[in-house]
């Protein structure tokens, strides 16, 4: 346990920790800060880490902890040199998710889900590029978010919306790094709801990260999924401060971590209509890596 938090405070061999594991991790901006931040918060709260590496506390708790250190220590961070940083990992995804998209069947109109879209700008990249693509004419874009900053060019649901207004039959959904930021309560609840409304054919696309392909030790996965998440944390304070700044004086309230498991996605298919685990990869190898479940609605008797 020494050992760890040896290398834990200390940006030189943290990245040394990295090699040891075989993570290829990409040397950005965003990743010196991860390994800036989480240092030193380790040089000060190394019995608080000794603690989750025991098992007495958990992965949330250390991140809602890390949180109110870093903004407590003053954190700054540059917007637009923290989304520069995922360049190369959603040139990689973009790939992979174009890929999927070619398999849909051609129509005049497709209607696009973002499950927890955010901004909605990469839901409007993926309009564009479908229409690009030849494989829609138009396509309408809708979303369910309820942190988001509305758009007009976007249909927002709420949760009573999503359960009561049927109209709406959508043809691809996308679920992009935000399961794993719900409460276990509340995690499949509205996503079920939302598959059970697509047409015969849909897609749906969960893209996740935190997963390991390879067999390690207890211990080395705690260490991973630790830095998986501090440095969740890290990228959204330069992304969104406000999120975790909206609820002062209680700092980070409503940040929520829990990673999801491959088996969560067959607990997804079992849950819903006639929906099928297509595939389930991982891309990469950066860190932090990307998995993608693609999932397709049965067009079984129609």
């Amino acid at each position: 346990m020494t050992s760890i938090f040896s290398f834990l405070q200390s940006k030189f061999a943290l990245c040394k920790a990295f090699q040891q594991l075989e993570i290829n991790a990409t040397k950005n901006y965003l990743f010196d800060q991860f390994t800036y931040w989480l240092s030193r918060y380790a040089s000060e709260k190394a019995a608080y880490l000794n603690d989750y590496f025991l098992g007495n506390k958990g992965l949330d708790y250390i991140c809602n902890d890390f949180i109110k250190f870093c903004f407590k220590e003053g954190i700054l961070l540059d917007s637009h040199c923290t989304l520069e940083s995922f360049q190369q990992h959603n040139k990689i995804l973009d790939v992979a998710i174009e890929n999927e998209l070619m398999k849909i069947k051609r129509k005049y109109t497709i209607n696009l889900l973002g499950f927890g879209l955010g901004d909605g700008n990469y839901e409007k990249i993926l309009a564009k590029n479908l229409v690009q693509l030849k494989i829609a004419r138009e396509v309408k874009i809708f979303g369910f978010d309820p942190y988001a900053k509305q758009e007009d060019d976007i249909v927002y649901f709420t949760e009573q919306q999503l359960s009561n207004d049927t109209a709406t039959i959508f043809d691809i959904i996308v679920v992009r790094w935000v399961l794993h930021h719900v409460h276990l309560s509340q995690r499949w609840k509205n996503l079920i709801n939302c598959i059970n409304r697509c047409n015969p054919g849909a897609l749906i696309l969960i893209i996740e990260h935190g997963f390991l392909e390879k067999k390690y030790l207890d211990i080395e996965i705690k260490l991973y999924t630790l830095f998986n998440a501090i440095f969740d944390v890290v990228a959204n304070i330069g992304i969104r401060p406000q999120w975790f700044t909206a609820t002062v004086p209680d700092i980070g309230a409503n940040f929520f971590i829990n990673y999801l498991r491959p088996c969560d996605f067959e607990a997804v298919k079992n849950s819903t209509i006639s929906t099928t685990t297509q595939k389930i990869y991982d891309i990469g190898p950066n860190f932090p890596n990307q998995t993608v479940c693609s999932m397709r609605v049965s067009t079984l008797g129609v």
